[in-house]
């Protein structure tokens, strides 16, 4: 994804274990995008967008799954969270480097993903939440 202009982020699992918490072992990768770096994105890999519309707290306007290296990834393009105030497009607001051997992940500052667990607020959320306040 090193050429998409379109910013992108890691989140979830898998941001919390890259900036430094411990005790996370990701199920996923969670990837953060717009609608349309997604749609280009799924053609690329040739995956069929599935849909995210019967959950009560999350929907995307793009979504899709992809295995890559040894997890699988989830794409969420235009990612909305329910809120008090009804369905709330979530866009990190922070963007932090992380330099791996293969290249360069984006995730959220780590005052972004704890709200970001706040916001989503299920129990596996407050776990994560818990992880990362653990960091300071």
């Amino acid at each position: 994804m090193a050429d998409f202009q379109d910013h992108w982020w890691v989140i979830g699992s898998a941001a919390i274990l890259l900036s430094g918490a411990s005790g996370i072992e990701p199920n996923d990768i969670a990837v953060l995008l717009s609608a349309e770096a997604a749609q280009a994105l799924a053609l690329r890999f040739g995956a069929a967008p599935l849909s995210l519309s019967a959950h009560p707290k999350f929907r995307s306007k793009v979504f899709f799954r992809q295995r890559l290296l040894v997890r699988e990834a989830e794409f969420m393009g235009g990612f909305e969270v329910a809120g008090e105030g009804g369905w709330q497009v979530f866009w990190p607001t922070s963007r932090r480097l992380v330099h791996l051997s293969r290249g360069v992940i984006p995730v959220p500052a780590v005052a972004d993903l704890k709200d970001m667990c706040r916001l989503f607020g299920r129990a596996k959320d407050m776990e994560k939440l818990a992880r990362l306040e653990a960091l300071g």
